[in-house]
């Protein structure tokens, strides 16, 4: 199954353009009769006059995406994930592998802060045993988070738990931090993690959508239609 990795999407009159990977998208016989749709992925979204200061990143891994972000005083990479579920010591196996993966991107934009973003499925507060390679992970890697004990998945199944991060290897790279509260009418089991960083970019040249205004002209109303509206 094949997924485009450009679209673009309008939000609100904004041009956004994005890189998406779903994780069966490798899949050569995907069968539609069951779902037809690509599942379990990773979405990146930025405005489209950003795309000069955007770098897309190709780790060949259906789980895991990266983008480097010309930011100053210093580029930052954000490496995106969605992990794989404990189902066992092949699982797990599995599960380090694509820790793994996310150390050779670090290691590849060394010149960057890091960013690391999504569903870990393993959890800072429990003590499982893909939660401890998590920790294991974090901990080796000096990775920073400012996380609350507030749990950030809810499943239908009334299991709640604390799975998604956003995680960073440089101090005070975040100047806010900020677990949305979730809500009945939201249509993901997850929360929402809400991050703000003090860096910003600059370029000649780049175009940003512009704002339309308008202005009525009250001299020219139909007061009497108005009335009788």
């Amino acid at each position: 199954m094949t997924i485009p990795r450009r679209t673009t999407a309008v939000a609100e009159g904004v041009k956004m353009n994005s890189f998406i990977r779903c994780r069966d998208q490798f899949q050569e016989n995907y069968d539609f009769t069951k779902r037809s749709r690509g599942h379990g992925g990773v979405a990146i979204f930025w405005k489209e006059h950003l795309d000069p200061f955007i770098q897309k990143l190709d780790c060949s891994n259906d789980r895991i995406q990266s983008i480097v972000l010309e930011t100053n005083p210093q580029k930052i990479c954000i490496i995106n994930v969605y992990l794989p579920v404990n189902k066992g010591s092949s699982s797990l196996a599995s599960y380090q592998e694509h820790l793994l993966t996310i150390e050779e991107i670090m290691e590849m934009t060394s010149d960057c802060s890091h960013i690391i973003i999504g569903d870990f499925i393993g959890s800072l507060i429990r003590a499982n045993q893909q939660d401890t390679i998590l920790q294991n992970f974090v901990t080796a890697n000096q990775l920073l988070t400012k996380h609350s004990n507030e749990l950030t998945y809810f499943g239908y199944n009334n299991t709640e738990s604390q799975i998604d991060y956003t995680f960073t290897d440089k101090q005070d790279l975040f100047d806010c931090y900020a677990t949305g509260m979730y809500a009945d009418c939201n249509t993901s089991t997850h929360s929402v993690i809400q991050i703000g960083l003090p860096s910003h970019i600059q370029g000649e040249g780049v175009r940003v959508n512009k704002v339309v205004t308008k202005k009525y002209k009250w001299s020219k109303a139909n007061y009497v239609q108005m009335e009788a509206d």
